[in-house]
């Protein structure tokens, strides 16, 4: 994906974790664009500080848990 995104006009940032990736996401939606992020598990728990927030913030974004693990 950091390869292809810019191809297709997108930009790919590299977070720290999985809050500052949260944050990053919210922070481009209320800018006006959309964003995404991912996590590989166990690091969903830090996306609890930054969804609240935007909560409160009552930011219009969506959000969505895939399963991949072929369950």
């Amino acid at each position: 994906m950091s390869r292809r995104l810019p191809q297709e006009g997108g930009v790919y940032l590299q977070a720290e974790d999985e809050c500052a990736a949260m944050h990053m996401c919210i922070g481009a939606a209320l800018g006006g664009f959309k964003a995404m992020t991912a996590t590989s598990g166990p690091g969903f728990i830090l996306y609890a500080d930054p969804y609240g927030w935007a909560l409160g913030c009552e930011t219009l974004w969506w959000f969505s848990i895939q399963d991949g693990s072929g369950r």
